[in-house]
């Protein structure tokens, strides 16, 4: 049996994404303050994981306040 795909919820556009969210951040929402100051960064560095992390983090928990709500009636990511 595989073992369940972590999904992430994007923060701009509201949509679950179900691998590659920073790849889906810095293509689709590049114009953004946020994901802008994140690739502004070099690639592998630890400033920019933590910056990039941090948003994925925010559309995470913006997903799942929804669900406990219960705005949403799906399972939490």
């Amino acid at each position: 049996m595989n073992p369940p795909v972590k999904m992430d919820f994007c923060l701009y556009c509201k949509i679950k994404v179900e691998s590659q969210i920073t790849i889906h951040l810095a293509v689709c929402h590049r114009q953004e303050e946020d994901v802008a100051a994140a690739l502004v960064e070099p690639i592998y560095s630890k400033e920019r994981e933590i910056k990039m992390n941090k948003i994925v983090n925010e559309g995470n928990f913006m997903y799942n306040s929804e669900v406990s709500d219960g705005r949403k009636n799906t399972s939490n990511i």
